[in-house]
């Protein structure tokens, strides 16, 4: 961290405050990826050009975690999950949703026991036995936007969430 150098290259400007957009993680392979609004770019060409790939959800790409077999999920603002076998150039649509009613999934967890969790805007947290092809609502009865979720070394789950009243 003592030198840094742009890597704009390919990639669309915008400044977004929200820590939910925008991330930055690496995918199986050791490559960078981030998303800008609806577009998930890799960054290729020895780490100096940033590449969409082919996901196009209906809006804002909100969470994302990569499986112990290296398939990236990413979902949307609507709950859909998207999915990429070959590190982040393309993904398959939307073929499965979280829920129909669970609005933004603004985390996805891989856990270490294989579990996925989603912690999601309507009815808390989700999960998945199946790497995202079907979910679970664990019956969380939520009182605001549940942002975060996590299994603890010793198997308890806890979830962060937030609302109008704390």
């Amino acid at each position: 961290g003592v030198t840094w150098n742009w890597v704009n290259s390919g990639l669309s400007l915008e400044q977004n405050r929200s820590p939910n957009y925008d991330e930055i993680f690496t995918n199986q392979l050791g490559e960078m990826l981030t998303s800008r609004r609806n577009v998930l770019y890799r960054l290729a060409g020895n780490g100096n050009t940033w590449v969409p790939s082919n996901l196009k959800p209906t809006n804002y790409v909100t969470s994302h975690t990569v499986t112990p077999t290296g398939e990236i999920l990413v979902s949307d603002y609507f709950a859909c999950i998207y999915r990429s076998t070959d590190g982040g150039s393309t993904f398959t649509g939307c073929n499965n949703k979280v829920s129909t009613s669970a609005g933004i999934v603004f985390k996805l967890y891989n856990a270490p026991n294989g579990t996925l969790y989603a912690a999601a805007e309507v009815g808390g947290i989700y999960s998945s036995n199946d790497d995202g092809v079907t979910w679970t609502n664990l019956g969380l009865t939520a009182k605001g936007n549940t942002y975060d979720v996590i299994l603890t070394p010793a198997g308890e789950l806890i979830a962060c969430e937030a609302s109008s009243v704390g």
